[in-house]
């Protein structure tokens, strides 16, 4: 449903805004948070409102903030001199889209000026499962049912697969349904081989500790780091770890995207 009015979000930066993701806070206000760290400069603050999908396509914060600062139509949100929020839309229950107009720094809305002062786009907004993730990255596991051994390696706070592999793979028949975590899990080729990858419901997962030897897959190496063998938790390399949030970000609202309405003038 479209919101009447317009919010107008031209702020100084002494005004206090979000610098994390919280619970509660409305997608409006988390679009304003990430205008407003981009506005003083901060990607690093915007990159924390991305969501997990979002982060895993774009960062770490790092290679998030040489594609915005360096693709054309993304620099002008770096110090912009202003910006609204012109409209917002429910997509549906769990789905917003915003639309906003940014002024560029430098930009010029004098009479007779030919380049076009403003920058138009489409923020796209989703809420995260309500239920947090029990289990962290690095976490050995055996599989409730099929027993297999396993290392998480990444997880989702509710089921992410389409229509029908839940249908083929009965989702529905869980206990808990698709609205539970669900984990991305490095399966040991002592086990399963052929450099398997399950996705696997939070009630399927039995942390296994302690642990005598280190997971066997290819991708092990190139993952996972020391091995805590007493907890059966394994340090993660920093880029997969940049992945995810360090605080619960359920029920919260997060940015998926950032479409240009309108490219920028160069």
């Amino acid at each position: 449903r479209m919101l009447a009015g317009v919010y107008h979000a031209i702020f100084s930066l002494a005004v206090v805004v979000p610098h994390a993701p919280a619970r509660g806070l409305a997608p409006q206000v988390v679009v304003e948070a990430q205008l407003t760290a981009l506005q003083r400069g901060d990607v690093r603050c915007c990159f924390s409102f991305a969501s997990p999908n979002n982060r895993r396509a774009t960062g770490p914060w790092t290679k998030f903030e040489r594609m915005v600062k360096q693709t054309p139509a993304y620099a002008p949100l770096v110090g912009c001199t202003s910006f609204e929020i012109l409209s917002v839309l429910s997509v549906s229950p769990r789905k917003w889209r915003c639309r906003v107009r940014v002024r560029p720094a430098g930009s010029s809305s004098a009479p007779f000026a030919v380049a076009d002062p403003f920058v138009d786009y489409s923020w796209e907004l989703s809420q995260q499962g309500e239920q947090a993730a029990t289990f962290s990255i690095g976490q050995a596991l055996r599989h409730r049912k099929y027993e297999y051994r396993g290392v998480i390696v990444g997880f989702d706070l509710e089921c992410t697969q389409s229509e029908e592999w839940m249908q083929m793979m009965n989702v529905e028949g869980l206990t808990r349904g698709r609205m539970q975590p669900f984990y991305n899990v490095l399966v040991d080729e002592r086990d399963r081989p052929g450099a398997q990858m399950s996705y696997v419901a939070e009630e399927n997962i039995v942390p296994d500790s302690p642990v005598s030897e280190r997971l066997q897959h290819p991708a092990a190496a190139e993952l996972l780091l020391s091995l805590d063998k007493e907890t059966g938790t394994y340090t993660v390399r920093d880029e997969l770890a940049a992945q995810y949030h360090a605080e619960s970000v359920a029920g919260c609202w997060l940015v998926d995207g950032v479409i240009p309405d309108r490219p920028a003038v160069e």
